[in-house]
């Protein structure tokens, strides 16, 4: 039975279908332990304690949907596609009538301050899309071919998530039929008059895609 939310409503869509390979080993990242925990389950967690968020989508693959939906049965789950932007279209399709605005997150960034929510959502009443993004610390280069440039830091963000938007016009950015790596650059590149911005991220947002930031992350959350 389709799911009617009252009208305003927000809903997160957690994208969990990556196969992780990058990271190595059998089993997917966002199923591995962090600190006695599923490491999807923080991002679960922040979305459902967080009052602003009534409707909690976890997009997964298909070999795991059973999985996902016996651990989470109060989460709505559904299979993802072959690319992290078919998933979040098979995420958009499941979000409850009602919806106003959507919240899509990586698995694999699963600490997610709850303040950081409240100032996406926060951001929408103004504008049509937000990313949260922090400053690297390192120097950075661009390459091309054998040579490189210097590049200012002042002027370049690491992009995170959760990125936020108004149900509608992600839903009108994916009907275009173009590609894109994260929804904020998508919207961007096919609706050129959405009004977009960005936040503050929070270093503590690491992704995960190696080994060695599922140990960061396990001290961090030792010494907190």
């Amino acid at each position: 039975m389709l799911q009617v939310m009252p009208k305003g409503s927000n809903t997160a869509i957690i994208v969990a279908a990556g196969s992780g390979s990058r990271f190595g080993g059998d089993l997917p990242k966002q199923y591995l332990t962090l600190n006695q925990r599923e490491v999807l389950s923080y991002s679960v967690e922040a979305f459902q304690n967080h009052p602003d968020v009534h409707t909690t989508i976890i997009v997964c693959a298909e070999p795991y949907f059973s999985r996902v939906k016996e651990a989470y049965p109060s989460c709505e789950v559904v299979i993802g596609g072959k690319t992290r932007q078919a998933s979040v279209h098979n995420g958009l399709k499941a979000c409850p009538a009602g919806t106003a605005h959507v919240l899509v997150h990586d698995a694999a960034r699963p600490l997610i301050p709850s303040g950081l929510i409240d100032r996406c959502l926060k951001a929408l009443e103004t504008f049509d899309g937000v990313a949260p993004v922090i400053q690297p610390s390192d120097s950075m280069v661009l390459l091309e071919h054998d040579q490189f440039t210097n590049l200012s830091r002042d002027q370049l963000r690491i992009v995170q998530t959760p990125q936020c938007f108004q149900f509608d016009v992600l839903v009108q950015a994916h009907a275009s039929g173009q590609v894109d790596t994260d929804e904020i650059g998508l919207i961007k590149q096919t609706l050129p008059s959405a009004r977009l911005t960005l936040i503050e991220g929070a270093v503590m947002m690491l992704k995960i895609t190696q080994r060695s930031d599922l140990r960061m992350l396990a001290d961090f959350l030792k010494e907190r």
